[in-house]
């Protein structure tokens, strides 16, 4: 919700910046996240683990 918020106070004044999320994003959340308006997520601990990894790719391709 916070960043649903922050990007309407961005381009309510005119910025076009992007919105990253970088909290815990995982195979069981990213769902979630992917029905707010975020233009990117930043993977942490997720991305050193191959099979998670490719699972959260591939359910963030299908949204697209």
């Amino acid at each position: 919700l916070y960043s649903s918020a922050a990007s309407d106070v961005y381009k309510r004044q005119g910025f076009n910046n992007k919105i990253i999320y970088g909290g815990s994003v995982f195979v069981d959340n990213i769902k979630v996240y992917l029905d707010l308006p975020l233009d990117g997520f930043l993977i942490g601990s997720q991305s050193l683990k191959p099979k998670n990894f490719n699972k959260i790719c591939e359910l963030i391709d299908r949204s697209i």
